[in-house]
């Protein structure tokens, strides 16, 4: 096990709730009428925009008026 990966862990075993597996966990705490603004043009989170749009494409209803809000996109989401 690498450094970073000992770091990853030991943040992971002090703050045990904010991470999850699946991202079907995450993408569960948005509801109707949320704002959801995603970082733009570098500091886009790639991976978790590809997430959400699996995870749309798979259960097109779970984000009814749910509002996302990104300026510019410099990768997957175009």
């Amino acid at each position: 096990m690498n450094m970073n990966e000992k770091i990853a862990e030991e943040i992971k075993s002090i703050w045990p709730r904010k991470f999850h597996e699946q991202e079907r966990f995450i993408f569960q705490k948005i509801r109707p009428g949320n704002r959801i603004f995603v970082g733009t043009g570098c500091g886009e989170p790639q991976y978790l925009v590809s997430s959400l749009l699996n995870f749309v494409k798979n259960q097109p209803k779970a984000f009814l008026d749910a509002e996302l809000i990104n300026i510019v996109t410099l990768g997957v989401a175009a």
